[in-house]
């Protein structure tokens, strides 16, 4: 079925999440191996910019995706929490999801914003210019990266939480919260 239910979630809302997952868990991975490759850091420069381009068009894809998803998930019924969660897990919960939205429109909006105001361009794919959103002000591009790899660590603290959290209501809470997101699989 399409639309999610009290207890669980349509067909739409699992592919929007796990689309969302495969764009954004390689976008964070290229971000935390290219801090390894930054000026100052030993490693090699070409490298980072070998990978720097895919990391924008994962990160604009998510965007993409978000612009489907953010409205079906404001319109729909959402499943029930586990009857045994407390009241701090629930708050944590809605927290963690709540977050990780704004930092799904955050991030690709500020990183494309720095990349407007850089020096370089955004070629999505490799292939295709992006235009640019701002005037080009390395002052500005450096301040939008700084505050884009503080939310990236963010992002990426928030998903290790989030899976760590679907992996506990699995194996230990034993509640199948996860099966709730898991995609369908025909049976």
């Amino acid at each position: 079925m399409m639309r999610n239910t009290l207890s669980t979630y349509g067909w739409l809302a699992r592919w929007l999440h796990w689309l969302t997952a495969f764009c954004m868990l390689p976008t964070l991975a290229l971000a935390a191996y290219m801090s390894t490759l930054e000026e100052g850091v030993p490693g090699d420069p070409q490298r980072y910019f070998a990978v720097l381009p895919w990391h924008k068009t994962l990160g604009f894809l998510v965007l993409c995706i978000l612009v489907l998803r953010l409205p079906w998930y404001l319109r729909s019924l959402r499943p029930q929490l586990p009857t045994g969660m407390t009241r701090l897990q629930r708050g944590l919960a809605q927290v963690t999801h709540a977050s990780l939205y704004g930092l799904m429109v955050a991030l690709p909006v500020l990183g494309w914003l720095g990349s407007s105001a850089g020096p370089g361009s955004f070629k999505l794919f490799t292939l295709w210019d992006m235009p640019r959103l701002i005037p080009k002000d390395q002052a500005i591009s450096s301040r939008l990266y700084d505050v884009h790899v503080v939310l990236g660590w963010t992002a990426l603290a928030l998903v290790v939480l989030h899976v760590g959290a679907a992996f506990w209501h699995q194996w230990i809470a034993k509640d199948q919260l996860l099966r709730r997101i898991w995609p369908p699989t025909g049976t």
